[in-house]
């Protein structure tokens, strides 16, 4: 393995060296110059280096300043797959607008300071993503977009640790939902919300992450009905950041299993009407369960209720006023 990385991960290496590093040489197509609206190198010959439709059994390379224009085959929506045996991103893939434009990567490797960009409607069908970014310089899928909700079918992984930064491009009210599903259990990375108040993160279906999840000011980090009470390991809710349980969560909760620190200023919230957390006078109306932490987090903290603002509740006793970590222990 460290053979490996040691071939063909440059995550220590800055990002004006990557273009060196995977040439016909080393064994990558590239990508000679960036597709426009009318050259779509995800399913065509267009500016790849040996100017053939993309192929199996090829590794390709997407450049620092590169951008690869996804759009699928005509009459191959939310079926197409990039043929290629390895992607490697160190600029941008731009995603189209096309209706139903789902499309399936390979594998598909990510480096610091490489972007995803989809745009009105585009979605992740499948792919098993590989992220190398860092908190100074994350990969970040960005969504430009006026459409509600794109799915993230992703199997992601880190490569040895990755940051990835989730990010609203059109600064409008528009409510902009990432649908994250398929398998995140390899990801010991961080994934940051996106800070905007019209931008949910939204975990679907059996959401399993041994990583951090980083929720900023302005940020939501959503579970719906269907989520199945996700397990993460870490939970840094920054002020200003929210938790929301929607629909008929009222069985909901997050498995936090190393450590859930949240900031003076957090919140925790539910739209349904029967869980909402509400003040009354002196006291809050407490919800149902909304977090369950690890056997191995401090004993007397493995199940509680917490109210939106101030404090920690559990039953009926005040446990500490925020800021206020859980600690992991072994």
């Amino acid at each position: 393995i460290a053979t490996m990385i040691a071939a063909v991960s440059p995550f220590m290496a800055v990002a004006k060296n990557y273009d060196s590093q995977y040439t016909a040489q080393t064994g990558y197509v590239t990508l000679e110059k960036s597709d426009n609206s009318t050259t779509w190198s995800f399913a065509s010959a267009g500016n790849w280096s040996d100017t053939k439709e993309p192929h199996s059994g090829t590794n390709y390379y997407v450049g620092v300043e590169k951008t690869l224009g996804v759009y699928p085959k005509a009459g191959s929506l939310n079926e197409y797959k990039f043929p290629g045996n390895l992607l490697v991103v160190a600029g941008e893939v731009k995603h189209s607008s096309a209706a139903g434009n789902s499309v399936k990567w390979g594998e598909t490797r990510l480096l610091p300071g490489s972007k995803y960009i989809l745009a009105s409607k585009a979605s992740i069908n499948e792919g098993d993503f590989i992220v190398e970014g860092t908190v100074d310089d994350p990969f970040t899928i960005g969504v430009n977009s006026t459409h509600g909700a794109h799915t993230l079918a992703m199997n992601v992984s880190s490569l040895p640790s990755g940051y990835m930064k989730l990010n609203k491009i059109i600064d409008n009210d528009t409510l902009q939902k990432a649908l994250l599903t398929g398998d995140w259990s390899r990801y010991y990375g961080t994934l940051e919300c996106a800070a905007h108040p019209f931008f949910q993160t939204l975990l679907k279906q059996n959401f399993d992450m041994p990583g951090k999840i980083v929720v900023p000011e302005n940020g939501t980090l959503a579970l719906q009905y269907d989520s199945n009470k996700p397990v993460i390991a870490s939970i840094d809710v920054k002020c200003g950041g929210k938790i929301l349980f929607v629909l008929d969560a009222n069985d909901s909760y997050l498995h936090v299993t190393n450590q859930l620190s949240l900031e003076s200023g957090a919140v925790v919230d539910s739209n349904n009407k029967f869980t909402r957390v509400v003040y009354g006078g002196n006291e809050p109306t407490h919800t149902t369960m909304v977090f369950r932490l690890s056997s191995k987090v401090a004993e007397g903290l493995k199940d509680f209720d917490w109210n939106s603002i101030d404090f920690i509740h559990r039953k009926e006793r005040q446990i500490g006023e925020l800021p206020y970590v859980v600690p992991f222990v072994v």
